[in-house]
């Protein structure tokens, strides 16, 4: 699975980009902040299973295995 660490990647990034969005709107007090604080929260649990998975199927792989001979 080359491509895993690049999902487990946008996850975790989106997740947290959109955590500090939802702070931003919380500081601001809008309507709005809970609905991207509970997103933000998901997409890091998914993030999170990601991981998790990733490390006991063994797919975060290293660039370096793909190499031609």
């Amino acid at each position: 699975m080359k491509y895993y660490n690049k999902v487990f990647d946008i996850f975790l990034y989106q997740g947290v980009f959109i955590f500090l969005f939802s702070f931003l709107l919380l500081l601001l007090d809008d309507r709005y902040a809970a609905i991207f604080f509970k997103v933000s929260v998901g997409s890091i649990i998914i993030a999170i299973a990601l991981w998790f998975a990733g490390h006991f199927f063994n797919l975060f792989t290293k660039e370096d295995q793909f190499q031609e001979n």
